[in-house]
């Protein structure tokens, strides 16, 4: 699945686009990887740290567009890696 974050951050995606403001991006991108943010969130994805792809799909899911009280959270928990 960390190939699919990949895919569509360098390929469906332009750079200008990685860290504008945008609503219906932001929804669409909730839409299609919402849940991973929550598996990411609780620890579930530190099998994507195997390989450094799957490392980069992680903090691009973590951190990527917006920052929000979750991921801050999150940043924040010992066992984060981050």
């Amino acid at each position: 699945m960390f190939k699919d974050v990949i895919d569509f951050w360098f390929n469906e995606l332009e750079p200008k686009q990685w860290w504008q403001k945008d609503g219906d991006l932001d929804s669409m991108i909730q839409r299609r990887f919402g849940a991973l943010h929550e598996q990411a969130r609780v620890g579930e994805l530190f099998a994507w740290r195997e390989t450094t792809l799957g490392s980069l799909a992680e903090v691009i899911k973590i951190l990527g567009r917006t920052s929000t009280e979750d991921e801050k959270e999150f940043l924040e928990q010992p066992n984060s890696g981050f």
